[in-house]
């Protein structure tokens, strides 16, 4: 959350008095190889740097993603019996994007008619994932174990910064203006928090990730 304050401030002392817009539309978040395609919520501010270019910031929240998997348990006191159980455990994982870069606008610019637009940003994506209790399982005695008899967190994130490109098209109409986009980010690293995260986040996260975006752009006199 300061990170997305302090990169929004940073934008409008840039140019306070610019004809800045404000966006919101819906997305579909796609990792490449996941076979995962979640619908989304997209919010972003934009400032003209002249008529031709702009800066951009913009989030981009996903539904989560359910799955149901039969999973170990293990007794927590070695006096419980049976010392091992197997239970089915629900897992839900999506998506945070926070990216921002410079667009440059073909065609009638930035702030009136059809043009289209295109430029280079960079992205940090949080996949994020949560276990759900197990049916039929009495957690008090029993805990979620990996392969080695650690016991699992019960939520867990993948952070990884990214680069790319976004390119779309926009048309003006009166107050503003509907647009299409599409990103495409590569991973330059990630960190798991934890072993949840690296061993059931990564079946949602990906090295490319796609996002396409649509939405309408309020313009602010």
């Amino acid at each position: 959350m300061k990170l997305i304050l302090a990169i929004t401030l940073l934008f409008f002392t840039h140019s306070v008095f610019s004809q800045t817009g404000i966006s919101a539309g819906g997305s579909i978040m796609n990792g490449f190889g996941t076979q995962k395609r979640l619908p989304a919520l997209n919010l972003g501010v934009e400032i003209p740097r002249d008529s031709e270019s702009s800066l951009y910031i913009r989030t981009t929240f996903s539904t989560r993603s359910s799955t149901t998997e039969q999973v170990t348990f293990q007794a927590i006191d070695n006096q419980t019996f049976p010392v091992i159980q197997n239970g089915k455990c629900d897992f839900k994982t999506g998506y945070f994007n926070l990216e921002g870069g410079t667009r440059y606008y073909f065609g009638e610019g930035y702030d009136s008619g059809l043009a289209l637009y295109g430029g280079t940003m960079l992205m940090l994506n949080t996949t994020g994932v949560v276990r759900r209790e197990a049916e039929g399982i009495d957690e008090t005695k029993y805990e979620f174990v990996n392969s080695i008899g650690e016991a699992y967190a019960k939520k867990g994130r993948i952070l990884s910064f990214n680069i790319g490109l976004n390119v779309g098209v926009k048309k003006h109409v009166g107050i503003g203006m509907f647009f299409f986009d599409i990103t495409g980010a590569y991973s330059i690293f990630a960190l798991s928090s934890n072993s949840l995260a690296t061993d059931y986040g990564q079946k949602l996260f990906s090295p490319i990730m796609f996002a396409f975006n649509f939405g309408f752009r309020r313009d602010l006199y």
